[in-house]
């Protein structure tokens, strides 16, 4: 019964990312990637961002493309095709006119500011971030195919995201995680970044990686095992796991109020401390 109560669970973990999501008012255009650059200042609590997004007209007419982005960011500057663009933020958030517009666009936005805006699904602190990207680049219809985002963190922190790791290295006092992730996203949902223990299992083309707090670190052979056997499980059952990575985060109990245990995006599963340490089975990873 423990078992069958802890592999639930464990799927249960994995239908919980589509509970967040947002969807924003149809438009002509939809977003089909992110390139973004973000840098966490944690001692602050601010993010500095830019976030190239393609945009593709998704149907037939003339509509523009509406996007929006955190009240808490300010923006800086706005390239459209190359050319710097004026745009006042409305109501509805931004519009680009359809006169502007070609099939095909590349549209760049810096901006900077506090993504904290809901503290339960989005925090940066001194000690860690939990930061939903609806809180943090820019959004509006989409069908992505592709994301590429580069997090630049003090240089004791690690940062995770959907996708693979494609590039990490130090620079100054600071790192830099990119994470690239080709292929049909139904959402981008979180990135995660702070001081953790990370420890790496590769089995059969697929990277199991868990990401603790060091005080639940001497976890981690345990979570990796479960990890593959369930995994196995499930591939045997129904279908194989689609992605290359499975990596396992220890977040904070804030994380989505008191009645969120854990949530999922692509390749990633945030899982709160209590699911770790708890004795209760029903409830525990």
């Amino acid at each position: 019964m423990k078992t069958a109560f802890s592999i639930l669970s464990f799927l249960s973990i994995f239908l919980t990312a589509e509970c967040f999501v947002v969807t924003p008012p149809e438009s002509m255009y939809e977003i089909t990637g992110h390139r973004a650059r973000i840098h966490l200042f944690p001692s602050e609590g601010t993010i500095r961002c830019s976030d190239t997004v393609t945009v593709r007209r998704s149907g037939e007419g003339k509509g523009a493309f509406r996007f929006e982005l955190s009240l808490l960011h300010r923006v800086e500057k706005v390239v459209l095709n190359g050319e710097e663009i004026r745009l006042e933020r409305t109501r509805e958030g931004f519009l680009i006119e359809a006169s502007k517009l070609e099939e095909e666009n590349q549209v760049v936005v810096e901006f900077s500011g506090n993504p904290s805006g809901n503290p339960e699904l989005s925090r940066l602190n001194s000690e860690r971030a939990v930061l939903r990207a609806e809180d943090l680049l820019i959004r509006g219809t989409h069908a992505y195919s592709f994301t590429r985002l580069t997090i630049v963190v003090p240089r004791d922190w690690e940062a995770v995201a959907t996708g693979m790791l494609a590039l990490k290295r130090t620079v100054g006092d600071s790192a830099e995680f990119v994470w690239a992730s080709q292929g049909p996203l139904p959402d981008i949902g979180w990135i995660c970044a702070g001081k953790y223990v990370v420890t790496s299992q590769s089995v059969d083309s697929i990277s199991f990686s868990t990401y603790l707090f060091e005080r639940d670190s001497l976890l981690a052979q345990e979570l990796l095992g479960f990890a593959k056997r369930v995994t196995k499980f499930y591939g045997e059952q129904f279908s194989p796991y689609r992605f290359s990575k499975l990596a396992i985060v220890e977040v904070d109990d804030w994380f989505g109020g008191p009645f969120v245990l854990a949530a999922a995006i692509p390749s990633v599963i945030f899982v709160k401390r209590t699911t770790l340490k708890t004795e209760d089975d029903f409830n525990k990873v």
